[in-house]
């Protein structure tokens, strides 16, 4: 999402990952193809200049974005730890 781009899921971890597929799928940020040729014929989809489909899921890309949550997630682990 930082990235500015959206996402093609293939595949998941049943229970764990699940939730990620339904998330992107929900905003619009990507889709869920585990098929490699469906994969491909997205893609020619999308790089279709001027696609707006493309467009519109970047955009919703960027909105999802935390670029801070790593380095949030490693000051939280250091202060459980630290204490």
């Amino acid at each position: 999402f930082i990235a500015r781009l959206p996402l093609i899921l293939y595949g998941y971890i049943l229970g764990q990952e699940e939730g990620n597929v339904h998330y992107v799928q929900k905003h619009n940020a990507g889709v869920y193809e585990p098929d490699p040729r469906g994969i491909a014929e997205l893609l020619e989809e999308w790089l279709q200049p001027g696609n707006p489909i493309l467009e519109q899921m970047a955009e919703n890309a960027a909105s999802l974005a935390c670029p801070e949550s790593a380095l949030t997630i490693a000051r939280r682990v250091y202060d459980l730890t630290s204490e």
